[in-house]
């Protein structure tokens, strides 16, 4: 949620989770747990989480890559505040 009110009040831009960092920089893919692979119920939940907030967030858009260990890798796009 941090995250996502961060990005909305500055530029904008992609929200990658899944992958591991050192130091700031990726270092791994590895992927989160979205519970019976609900990825539809994943992205409900989060968006009504950000409808707590106000203002209201602009517009974001979820995709989802599935990986071979069954976990996946979640990207937010999130538009600039205007």
């Amino acid at each position: 949620k941090n995250d996502i009110c961060s990005f909305a009040n500055a530029n904008g831009g992609y929200l990658i989770y899944g992958i591991s960092d050192d130091k700031g920089m990726a270092k791994e893919i590895i992927g989160i747990d979205i519970q019976n692979d609900d990825t539809d119920r994943f992205e409900l939940d989060r968006k009504n989480n950000l409808n707590q907030i106000s203002p209201k967030i602009p517009s974001i858009k979820f995709g989802f890559i599935k990986l071979k260990n069954g976990k996946f890798v979640v990207i937010i796009y999130v538009n600039r505040e205007r």
